[in-house]
């Protein structure tokens, strides 16, 4: 695998991450509603 391909790959990883994170917090302030 190339470097350059790994890193964008870890910041895709990086980026996905981050989007689930904020759907499950939005997730969690519906659910308390």
């Amino acid at each position: 695998m190339s470097r350059r391909f790994g890193l964008f790959y870890a910041r895709t990883l990086y980026m996905g991450a981050l989007a689930l994170n904020r759907s499950v917090m939005k997730l969690e302030e519906l659910v308390r509603k």
